[in-house]
């Protein structure tokens, strides 16, 4: 048996013996990889989408996420959308064009100017795209005994008076008052501007009773798409 002192002393060149499985989870003088040094501060460990490492550096803070492609990246703004309804049946309809109010909102993120309380009747689109936008509309008869067709259609404007958006006409036909409620509605997909502003309006065609809007009946929305 060669001793350490006569290994020590030697000047031979040696190769020492294949020892790495004795260094694997299995083996007899296993190392566990937190036990190591700490690595350079490179990317030499990084996991590729050939080969399985180690988590890339984090880069602070609380909101980014970690892509697929090993990149940290903030999340996309949410989906501009507004939801807006008329929870009141105060609106009187007849043969002049008369604004829908939304005086309660369901849900609004940014990307629309709107108020519940001022010209609460417009909503304002503050990003160009393409939206898409619906919108429903129920009327009653309040008062009167003749039959009436009603319609109601969105209107825009940018810097200018409000005009008609083409393919948005939709009609509700009520009998008398006893006769229960009607419902007409809307769908678009249609490019718009920033800054442009829309709004519902109704009136009556035809009949001479007075109507108005069903309370909680009627809802306009838009989302960005």
């Amino acid at each position: 048996m060669i001793s350490d002192a006569t290994l020590d002393a030697s000047t031979a060149t040696r190769t020492p013996a294949s020892h790495a499985a004795s260094h694997l989870s299995a083996g007899g003088d296993s190392i566990k990889l937190d036990d190591l040094a700490a690595p350079e501060d490179n990317t030499d460990l990084n996991a590729t989408t050939l080969l399985h490492g180690l988590l890339l550096k984090l880069g602070g803070g609380t909101t980014n996420f970690l892509r697929a492609d090993g990149t940290w990246n903030a999340p996309s703004a949410p989906t501009p959308v507004v939801i807006c309804l008329h929870n009141s049946s105060a609106l009187t309809i007849q043969g002049t064009l008369v604004d829908i109010p939304w005086n309660s909102e369901r849900i609004k993120t940014t990307g629309f100017t709107h108020s519940t309380t001022v010209d609460n009747e417009e909503i304002t689109i503050t990003d160009a795209g393409i939206y898409r936008i619906d919108f429903n509309v129920t009327t009653f008869v309040t008062s009167g005994t003749s039959r009436a067709d009603t319609v109601a259609s969105l209107r825009i404007a940018n810097g200018g008076g409000y005009s008609f958006v083409g393919g948005t006409y939709c009609t509700m036909y009520n009998r008398t008052v006893i006769t229960g409620t009607s419902t007409g509605s809307v769908s678009i997909i249609r490019e718009f501007d920033a800054g442009d502003k829309l709004k519902v309006q109704v009136v009556r065609l035809s009949g001479a009773s007075t109507m108005g809007l069903y309370a909680g009946g009627s809802r306009i929305s838009i989302q960005k798409i």
